[in-house]
């Protein structure tokens, strides 16, 4: 049960995606110009300053697989809130911020208040906070990244872009929307995101069923399904978070 109360910790923690079912497409792969499908991508992503979605999610963890809502509420740059509920009862609710993370299960009385930094190592998670919302909100990773190579197979295109920390494969469809990202940093571990059922919200097609699995689908560690049912985009969120007196820390 401690591992329902924790639903959304564990959600960002794995910013990993679904199951890498790498298609072969049908045809010859040809270069293509990396630098226009760089801008196809960046095209597609979504300003937004806040941004808030309600989904039916699924997560695995440690060979238990649990099922819960999810809501997120984000305000760029500055902080990532979720709430997670069972049977229609708040079990977990998580706080991200640039510098700190905290969450409470109230299933278990206990809280988490620690640093990012410190969070990110223990848990081994492979990304920062500016990547992490960007893929909760289901952006591309474009700040820090370079166009290295693209190429096209079929209707299908590929493009691989590198930065300091590490390098991304994407997978477009024959529309340029993006169906799975690969991020590989430095010590070769992998992240996988799916993204697929897009609406068009705000100008922008938005993909409303993500798949996130770490470290890969084949013996996956944790991944987590989310069927979004509805987004809002720039209308300000309370971002509530209080831990109460009698919780221990865990």
């Amino acid at each position: 049960m401690k591992k329902i109360a924790f639903f959304s910790l564990i959600s960002v923690l794995l910013l990993a995606s679904s199951c890498r079912t790498k298609k072969s497409a049908l045809g010859t792969t040809t270069s293509y110009k990396s630098s226009k499908l760089f801008r196809k991508v960046k095209k597609s992503n979504i300003d937004y300053i806040w941004y808030r979605y309600k989904s039916d999610a699924t997560v695995y963890f440690d060979g238990t697989t649990v099922g819960g809502t999810v809501e997120l509420r984000m305000k760029k740059d500055k902080a990532i809130w979720m709430s997670i509920r069972k049977f229609g009862f708040e079990v977990a609710r998580v706080l991200i911020r640039p510098d700190s993370v905290f969450a409470i299960d109230r299933f278990n009385g206990k809280y988490l208040a620690d640093s990012y930094k410190h969070f990110k190592k223990e848990y081994d998670v492979p990304v920062d906070f500016n990547t992490m919302q960007e893929i909760l909100a289901g952006n591309s990773i474009i700040e820090g990244q370079k166009p290295v190579s693209g190429s096209k197979t079929g209707n299908t295109f590929k493009l691989k872009t590198q930065g300091t920390d590490y390098g991304i494969e994407y997978d477009l469809n024959p529309d340029f929307k993006i169906s799975n990202s690969f991020f590989i940093n430095k010590d070769n571990k992998t992240i996988e995101l799916n993204f697929s059922k897009y609406k068009i919200q705000n100008g922008k097609e938005i993909s409303y069923l993500r798949k996130y699995s770490f470290p890969n689908s084949i013996n996956p560690k944790y991944f987590l399904h989310l069927k979004i049912k509805n987004i809002e985009i720039n209308k300000e969120q309370k971002l509530k978070f209080e831990i109460p007196k009698k919780y221990t820390k865990m």
